[in-house]
């Protein structure tokens, strides 16, 4: 589709229309890839769905390498699936009775924690529910699939959709932000 406009590593891919993006850096524990096109820096990652690793431990492992590490700078655009509940969409009509409801419960830690670090839920700041992006198979949907924005790169974003119709087999419904540059 973009041919030469993209970094790829393992099942990680960024795709930048209009320019080759940088290959920053990589990570294996989390999965990580993080470029930079201008002034932007986007890191995409899976946490994977195993119930064993912590989130917490995870997102600022992920944070603290690149967007936490010393002299970073820049607009910050991170996102992938992460696995974890949102602290903001709890106590909506539409948020299922099975949803952890109270704010101080673990499974909100890790969404809590990039808050903390100035990093704003793209998906919630723009709809301001509960937003569903993937269903189990059974009687859950839930957003497993995160795209967080520094302050200075949300005051770029115009647009943040979560796209209806996944494509080609896909289990989740993709999330497009659109920056201005």
């Amino acid at each position: 589709m973009y041919e030469g406009h993209s970094v790829r590593r393992g099942s990680l891919i960024v795709v930048c229309p209009a320019s080759v993006p940088e290959e920053v850096s990589s990570t294996l524990s989390p999965e990580s890839l993080t470029v930079r096109d201008g002034d932007v820096r986007y890191v995409v990652s899976d946490f994977g769905r195993t119930a064993s690793a912590s989130r917490y431990s995870q997102i600022s492992t992920l944070l603290a390498d690149g967007y936490n590490a010393p002299l970073s700078t820049g607009k910050w655009i991170i996102g992938g699936t992460f696995w974890y509940y949102s602290a903001m969409e709890s106590g909506y009509p539409m948020t299922p009775s099975w949803y952890p409801s109270d704010t101080s419960d673990p499974a909100f830690d890790a969404d809590l924690y990039a808050w903390k670090n100035n990093l704003l839920d793209c998906v919630w700041m723009a709809s301001r529910d509960y937003t569903p992006t993937y269903t189990d198979g059974e009687e859950r949907s839930w957003r497993p699939s995160y795209v967080y924005a520094s302050t200075e790169a949300w005051n770029a974003v115009t647009s943040v959709e979560v796209l209806d119709c996944p494509s080609g087999g896909m289990k989740h419904k993709p999330v497009k932000v659109t920056l201005k540059y």
